[in-house]
């Protein structure tokens, strides 16, 4: 299965966006009862962590990969990988050295988001029977204050903010007519703002004492989430008839938003 980004390297594909994390999901009409390893089958090595309770059709699986964590959750009728941060995404050694880099993050966007896409593609089966399909990456980029923060993103989408504006949230939905299936491509984009703060806490008898800690780092980022996912005209959940040229269609489908930006002005 051949999932590719657009090669041009603007917008959110620009090489100042982090990506935050990268998720594709699959429901499928009837639940899981028994989900089977997936993990190995992507990557071809066994994962560090496995969680499973068969009463419940849960299985757990997580394993180093690339800047990150690959998960593969399942559970009910619902399938994620999620390739995310690593729990030892921050330095062990908290001081001035703290970058903006250290926002929680698997590398840069085009890297991590290649690398997911070319491991799901190897494995197209993991879709067969799904009646519903997500692609979700998430990108993250640091900022050096609350007018960088909202003026960043203006140069994306024309909002009514101002520059010292907090608090941030705001979503759309472009969706387009699908080509694999009978229904349509939502696509959602979700542009925040946020802080990041890193504490030290003095520790008695191990713990920490509430309203002393020590701000070691803060950052001010923009957060963009695209949600692009499939959406059928029937009123009964329905197995997509070719899941792997419906993930190709949302992957496909988000070029336009990825490279899109407002001209300065």
């Amino acid at each position: 299965m051949d999932l590719k980004l657009p090669v041009e390297r603007v917008g959110l594909l620009s090489p100042d966006w982090l990506a935050e994390a990268v998720r594709i999901s699959c429901f499928f009409p009837a639940p899981l009862v028994a989900p089977r390893p997936i993990w190995r089958l992507l990557t071809g090595r066994e994962p560090v962590q496995t969680s499973e309770r068969k009463s419940e059709g849960f299985l757990n699986e997580i394993g180093d990969f690339g800047g990150g964590n690959l998960v593969v959750h399942q559970q009910g009728g619902r399938l994620d990988v999620v390739l995310g941060p690593s729990q030892q995404a921050l330095p062990p050694q908290l001081g001035d050295n703290v970058q903006a880099s250290d926002l929680l993050n698997v590398g840069p966007a085009v890297a991590a988001i290649t690398s997911f896409l070319e491991v799901v593609g190897r494995s197209p089966e993991i879709l067969n029977g799904a009646h519903r399909i997500g692609f979700s990456p998430t990108f993250i980029r640091g900022t050096d204050g609350l007018p960088g923060a909202n003026n960043l993103i203006l140069e994306y989408v024309d909002l009514p903010i101002q520059e010292n504006d907090m608090d941030i949230l705001w979503q759309v939905n472009n969706p387009v007519k699908a080509d694999s299936f009978d229904g349509r491509i939502n696509r959602l984009i979700r542009w925040q703002t946020g802080v990041s703060l890193i504490q030290q806490f003095p520790m008695i008898f191990g713990q920490g004492l509430p309203n002393t800690g020590q701000i070691l780092h803060r950052k001010i980022f923009v957060r963009c989430e695209l949600d692009i996912n499939t959406f059928q005209f029937s009123e009964l959940p329905i197995s997509l008839r070719d899941p792997q040229a419906s993930l190709i269609e949302l992957v496909n489908s988000s070029g336009p938003t990825l490279l899109e930006t407002r001209p300065k002005l």
